[in-house]
């Protein structure tokens, strides 16, 4: 298994199982003997996935037709770790992103899955500057920003 799968399957069992996030990480970082970079790249997945968590499912919501409560949870897992590698990441390429989780989803699921987590996936990089406002205006480590920001935001896109 590499990284983004272990990350996966931590994500699984912290968000459909109720596992504890720090016992769950230790746990995999004990068992799979990462290198520095890998374990770095691992910590990052799990705990700003989690810490986005709200971000992310909004996005979600906006995607997707279907409501969050009834997507599959290892479905959901996957997408929200792909959201939070395109949204959160600034060094993973959207087209890594997307084409692992693709892998994963054929891997965990099945092709129906594999089909719908590349339509999430691309259509949230198509309505990426949708997206980045309302996390520029809204979402900063679950902080409401100061209004002034959000005009000073806005002022800029009319400008460019």
């Amino acid at each position: 298994m590499n990284v983004r799968e272990i990350a996966f399957q931590s994500l699984l069992t912290i968000c459909r199982d109720e596992g504890y996030s720090n016992i769950v990480v230790s746990k995999a970082i004990q068992t799979h003997q990462f290198a520095d970079r890998d374990r770095r790249f691992y910590t990052e997945l799990v705990y700003g996935t989690l810490r986005c968590l709200n971000y992310l499912d909004w996005i979600i919501s906006q995607i997707s037709t279907r409501k969050l409560q009834k997507l599959d949870p290892v479905c959901l897992a996957i997408i929200r770790l792909g959201l939070y590698q395109i949204f959160g990441m600034t060094k993973v390429p959207e087209s890594a992103a997307c084409n692992e989780a693709v892998k994963m989803a054929t891997k965990f699921g099945n092709r129906g899955m594999a089909k719908f987590v590349n339509a999430m996936l691309r259509n949230s990089i198509r309505r990426r500057s949708q997206f980045h406002y309302w996390l520029f205006g809204h979402y900063h480590d679950n902080r409401i920003i100061d209004e002034k920001y959000v005009l000073l935001y806005e002022q800029m896109v009319r400008i460019l």
